[in-house]
């Protein structure tokens, strides 16, 4: 047995390196994909991986087929049909406000059927939403209107620190940056304005640690609340394709209503998560942006002091 451990220990060693290349910032979709269909290699993580996973097959990277006109996947041989958002080319210019009222948004389609999970699951939402996606080659950016048939009245807000839990109405994206069914970024907003962000990979989710630098803004008004997001590309992991294609998740939260309104629908007995998500097409990148952002900030501290008389 000594004899053939130097053999075993290098075939470990190589599929530890490929591994760790693959799960590296950028690479191809061609290059997960060969991973994928042979079981060597982890997959590609939104920041680089902790620790290696080595020897372990990873499942079947999934086909892709269009049935009726419906953009489906096939995973464990079964088709699924998953909706489709498109992202428009920004244009001009967007002031992170949460109020949409930038001439940017209005010549985007956005997307609007959502589904209630709770309370009344596979029923249509009860109120309408509509989310509206724009990049360049800096970042990608999200509209999102959420009416309410009670106007202001009908939105619960609260502030909080930043990923802490919401006692309020958010709503929420998931992007799945390679495509794999397999890297999760949530972004989440409140209509305080306050955030949360989250990582996940794999069966690991969801670590709120992660801290990525990006811009939101809310507002409540009479027709409900709306928000904006502008997400850096550089925060983001995806491959070196130029044309894009990610998983996506939309969810909505109504707090009065205890209502959980999702855009890619499945039912509480059906296997979920990344591999059914919808898509997000239509984002260009040029150039691989540079993984690099910086955020100037203050700190202060004020101390009371008790002053004696005299």
């Amino acid at each position: 047995m000594a004899t053939t451990r130097p053999a075993v220990y290098s075939r470990v060693l190589l599929r530890a390196a490929l591994a760790l290349f693959l799960a590296a910032p950028g690479a191809s979709a061609q290059q997960v994909v060969a991973a994928r269909a042979t079981g060597r290699g982890a997959a590609p993580m939104a920041s680089p991986p902790a620790a290696v996973s080595v020897g372990v097959r990873a499942p079947a990277y999934e086909a892709r087929q269009v049935v009726r006109g419906v953009d489906t996947t096939t995973m464990s041989g079964h088709p699924i049909p998953v909706p489709r958002a498109r992202a428009g080319l920004r244009t001009s210019s967007i002031a992170i406000d949460g109020r949409l009222d930038d001439a940017a948004w209005r010549g985007v389609e956005p997307v609007s059927n959502f589904t209630q999970t709770d309370p009344d699951e596979g029923q249509p939402a009860s109120q309408r939403t509509e989310v509206r996606f724009l990049f360049d080659h800096d970042a990608l950016y999200v509209g999102a209107r959420m009416f309410d048939s009670e106007g202001a009245r009908g939105v619960r807000a609260q502030l909080t620190r930043r990923d802490a839990q919401f006692d309020s109405d958010y709503f929420s994206i998931v992007l799945d940056g390679f495509h794999d069914h397999q890297s999760r970024a949530f972004f989440t907003v409140n209509p305080s304005g306050s955030r949360q962000d989250q990582i996940g990979a794999g069966n690991s989710c969801c670590d709120s640690g992660w801290d990525p630098i990006w811009e939101s803004a809310a507002v409540v008004d009479s027709a409900g609340w709306s928000a904006e997001l502008r997400i850096p590309l550089s925060q983001l992991r995806f491959s070196r394709d130029s044309m894009q294609t990610w998983g996506l998740q939309i969810w909505r939260y109504i707090q009065r209503r205890q209502e959980y309104d999702m855009w890619s629908f499945w039912k509480k007995t059906e296997v979920g998560g990344a591999a059914r998500f919808g898509h997000l097409e239509g984002v260009q990148i040029a150039k691989q942006p540079r993984h690099l952002e910086v955020l100037p900030y203050a700190v202060a501290r004020a101390k009371a002091v008790a002053v004696t008389e005299g």
